[in-house]
């Protein structure tokens, strides 16, 4: 039985489907079963495997380091094994652990901005830490500036290039119109800025708005503070909006010549 998708959105008048697959996290044309080159998946081509595997190492050399008595006490070869296998697999664990929280955030916030102003009270706060401050961090952004929220997690796509994402919030920001990325990653990571040009190109693509402004608004997981970051038209390259919006598109090229040429290995 043919896998359903979890969403439809119909764009550009009608005359557009896209499914949404959530499980997979992934994009259809409606009747069309090849995936759609998503924004991050575009920005995906951007090479971070240094940074990463220093990450990853670290990782292991932190969780080793804290099992020593462990490796000590250890009567068998098995036992050792056991607690090398789950050292070398920090990464995968602490990937997870982040993804979870981050989706967390990012549902507290879709649920909080969907629901009417008088019944926002009454939305329960995370129990988790980690979670709660990201909320925290939200809210503390929210209460900083005077925000009127549009649309959030809306499906955008662009017929031009052919590419498809997710946008977290197109709000009014102090009577400007801002696109808002949500981060909750352990930084701010320069991809980030180029995926935000790709979520703006769409959407102005399909709905002839105009953005003022575009950020980053990052929440931090540890101390519940919130840090943003505006593009414009500056020398400083990640700042820069029509600079970033080349490099997406030179990244989401790239990713399109990937998928073609992959039957040759």
């Amino acid at each position: 039985m043919a896998v359903q998708p979890t969403t439809t959105r119909e764009m550009y008048g009608r005359k557009i489907k896209i499914n949404f697959f959530e499980k997979q996290h992934r994009y259809s044309h409606d009747g069309d079963r090849k995936w759609i080159i998503s924004v991050t998946g575009a920005t995906g081509m951007i090479d971070k495997s240094r940074v990463l595997m220093k990450w990853a190492s670290n990782l292991t050399k932190d969780y080793l380091t804290s099992s020593i008595t462990l490796i000590k006490k250890a009567k068998s070869d098995i036992e050792l094994q056991s607690i090398f296998d789950h050292a070398c697999n920090q990464h995968t664990i602490k990937k997870e652990e982040a993804g979870d929280t981050g989706t967390q955030v990012h549902e507290w916030c879709e649920k909080y901005i969907k629901t009417k102003p008088s019944d926002r009270k009454d939305i329960e706060l995370p129990e988790d830490e980690n979670v709660l401050n990201g909320v925290t961090a939200f809210l503390s952004w929210v209460k900083s500036n005077k925000v009127k929220f549009i649309e959030s997690e809306k499906m955008v796509y662009s017929k031009k290039h052919d590419y498809v994402g997710l946008l977290d919030l197109k709000a009014k920001v102090n009577g400007k119109l801002t696109l808002v990325d949500f981060k909750t990653s352990k930084r701010v990571y320069p991809e980030y800025f180029l995926q935000a040009c790709g979520y703006v190109l769409a959407d102005e693509e399909e709905s002839g708005d105009k953005y003022d402004e575009v950020s980053i608004l990052h929440f931090n997981k540890e101390d519940g503070e919130f840090e943003e970051h505006k593009m414009s038209e500056q020398d400083e390259p990640l700042n820069d909006y029509k600079l970033n919006c080349k490099v997406f598109l030179a990244c989401l090229s790239l990713k399109q010549w990937s998928k073609s040429t992959s039957k040759w290995g």
